[in-house]
């Protein structure tokens, strides 16, 4: 009966039992006696793998995104590094296979009629006085090559249980020696990090297993092994590591309807982790602006690795909320789409990635330590719409009253409003046309007002002659700085006032305030705004350099 955990103990070399096992890079494990001396496995079958290669993570085959790993500074230093953590040590012993291999030999110490090879005898019930095992071996002599297996008798185990209501007690099994078996085996195919059945079992080069995934994130948190601390390889060397091919095969003899529904919930977890929009919380981001971001927290970690394998690769970004900021700010965000990944030596990334779309959070959520939540994109309404609402702009006759619309938005109204737009060169006046400290109405209270409303190409224009009129009052670098890392002024208005936004000298609260808005004029109004905001005061009208 216990044939099959044999043949699943036994040596890849001499086809014996396993003495001191020891499970190599290649998942190949061994009598320590039969390792060479450069510790190279020695199986005929199996494939050289250098185990300081570095596999690239799990990419969607349909995603653009270009992985690319960071070599070291000092190569040579490097690979000393990785052959000292790599190397195998010849006293180790691989854990979980020294484990089921004593307990395969206590069962057969204790169930002498379960050997492999039944007695040649046909059975003398006189010598064993006992009477479970006379009844295991008359069985044994009855069915002869047809006595059931090992599987066999755990998938009726499985089966009694199912069939049995939960307030009835289970039938005693028909073997009290193969329901020790199963419950000791079933221990010590647990994983010590999540406590479930093994899946896809990665043995370190110390000998203790775990769970692919499961050591995947505990190095995403410290770089030694879980149980003995022993400082292990780099990132990329569990990336789609060799399986332990003794454990696996267990798991699939006596498991294997066990395995299957582990993988099917690891499956659904990692789906359930891709349906939902993961969120980075970190700074503010725009749509039509590059982002560039260095992630090196196990959460973000484990969440750029499930966003990698979706086919089009992207996550939201929300900016931090500062204390006493307005709520609804917090749930206004940008979706970064992933276009450029480099892997460090020490598992950090640091990743580029594209705003392509604005979203509002509709429901939030907590997935493995990072946000996941359910959002709505933001898209604009059409101008001619916005246009049509006499709110914002009061042409000469009108009342110079706020509207709900413009308090709500926190634009500009009135003369303040107007000199930023129609009254060019009006900030770059001498001094002696105006008396210092006197209020910015008053420079424009007899002005007349405009009969028509500034088009966006005016008002894009007000942000150009502001950006030209600050490189040349500041630092010329400081302007080309931001430019070069935000790139070009885009074309497309609808971006415009994004792009002006993240070059101006503002606080990032203000920014904020361009993600809910729908409407491409109304983004121009607010910046050119700002624009007459920092205009207006004295620290910048006097050329104070930014910096």
């Amino acid at each position: 009966m216990l044939s099959q955990l044999k043949d699943a103990l036994k040596c890849k070399i001499c086809r014996k039992l396993l003495v001191s096992p020891i499970t190599l890079h290649c998942g190949h494990c061994l009598c320590a006696h039969h390792l060479p001396d450069e510790l190279a496995c020695p199986v005929p079958a199996c494939v050289p793998l250098s185990p300081t290669v570095i596999v690239l993570p799990h990419i969607h085959p349909n995603s653009n995104v270009l992985f690319a790993v960071q070599p070291p500074e000092d190569a040579q230093e490097a690979k000393d590094e990785d052959d000292r953590v790599t190397r195998l040590d010849r006293d180790a012993r691989d854990v979980s296979v020294t484990r089921i291999l004593a307990l395969f030999n206590r069962i057969s110490r204790s169930a002498p009629q379960a050997r492999t090879r039944p007695p040649p005898d046909d059975g003398d019930d006189d010598s064993d006085s006992d009477a479970r095992p006379r009844k295991r071996r008359k069985r044994a002599d009855d069915q002869d090559d047809s006595e059931p297996s090992l599987v066999a008798h755990l998938r009726t185990s499985a089966a009694i249980t199912k069939a049995t209501s939960a307030d009835q007690p289970l039938p005693s099994t028909t073997d009290p020696v193969l329901t020790e078996l199963e419950k000791d085996l079933s221990t010590e195919l647990n994983c010590d990090i999540c406590s479930n059945l093994f899946y896809q079992p990665v043995t370190t080069p110390c000998q203790h297993t775990f769970c692919a995934k499961c050591l995947q994130r505990s190095l995403d948190h410290n770089p030694t092994c879980p149980l003995c601390r022993t400082r292990l390889p780099g990132y990329g060397y569990f990336q789609d590591h060799p399986l332990n091919d003794t454990l696996l095969q267990l798991l699939f003899k006596f498991f294997n309807q066990d395995y299957d529904e582990r993988r099917k919930v690891i499956a659904e977890e990692e789906r359930a982790g891709r349906l939902d929009t993961p969120i980075f919380i970190a700074t503010l981001s725009f749509p039509g602006l590059p982002t560039a971001m260095h992630i090196f927290e196990p959460r973000y970690r484990l969440m750029l690795r499930r966003c990698l394998e979706s086919p089009r690769p992207a996550f939201g970004m929300v900016a931090q909320s500062k204390p006493g900021e307005r709520n609804y700010l917090a749930d206004y965000g940008t979706m970064l789409e992933i276009r450029r990944v480099v892997l460090l030596n020490d598992g950090r990334s640091i990743v580029q990635t594209w705003g392509s779309y604005r979203f509002r959070i509709l429901d939030r959520g907590n997935l493995d330590g990072y946000i996941v939540a359910k959002i709505e994109r933001i898209d604009d309404y059409p101008d001619d719409l916005i246009d049509s609402v006499d709110l914002l702009y009061p042409v000469a006759g009108e009342d110079d009253s706020p509207s709900p619309l413009s308090t709500s938005l926190q634009l500009p109204q009135g003369d303040v409003l107007e000199e930023g737009l129609f009254a060019q060169g009006s900030s770059e006046s001498s001094p002696s046309t105006s008396t210092p400290g006197a209020p910015v109405r008053r420079r424009v209270k007899h002005k007349r007002r405009p009969n028509r409303r500034p088009s966006n190409a005016e008002l894009i224009d007000i942000c150009k002659k502001f950006l030209e009129r600050l490189q040349r009052g500041t630092n010329p670098w400081v302007v080309q700085k931001l430019a070069r890392a935000h790139g070009e002024m885009p074309s497309d208005p609808a971006l415009v006032a994004f792009w002006v936004a993240s070059v101006l000298p503002i606080d990032e609260t203000e920014r904020k305030k361009l993600l809910p808005i729908r409407s491409a004029r109304l983004r121009l109004l607010l910046v050119t705004h700002w624009i007459e905001q920092l205009n207006s005061n004295w620290w910048f009208s006097r050329g104070c350099t930014i910096l």
